[in-house]
């Protein structure tokens, strides 16, 4: 088992990694005509679940800190707004965030079921 985490290590590392910066360039880049804050937000958001969760399915174990950083772009953004006092800097830090860390939960819960089905047999 401890084998499997060293090996799965990077590749998950590098998709946290990736979906936070493709987070960053979400919350970042100029909005389109009709797009506001709460919209980019909520994509941000739910492209932190989805890392989140795929992190936690892959890495059963050791996923906390894969799914952290599938967020990283909101919170840096997120902790700039704060310095800033911006409306919706506490937002951009939490919702992320909690989402990724919850999707990531539930990844690695899906993920252990489908172990234990492995080691059983079961299909």
């Amino acid at each position: 088992m401890i084998q499997e985490v060293r090996q799965r290590g990077a590749p998950v590392l590098f998709l946290g990694l990736l979906a936070g910066t493709a987070g960053f360039s979400i919350l970042f880049s100029d909005p389109s005509r009709g797009e506001g804050p709460i919209a980019r937000v909520l994509m941000a958001m739910l492209l932190s679940g989805l890392a989140g969760l795929l992190v936690g399915f892959i890495q059963i174990k050791g996923w906390i800190f894969a799914a952290t950083l599938s967020a990283w772009g909101s919170v840096v953004l997120g902790l700039a707004g704060l310095a800033m006092e911006q409306s919706l800097a506490v937002g951009m830090i939490v919702l992320p965030l909690s989402f990724a860390l919850a999707a990531g939960l539930v990844g690695s819960q899906i993920g252990r079921l489908r172990v234990e089905r492995e080691r059983r047999g079961d299909r």
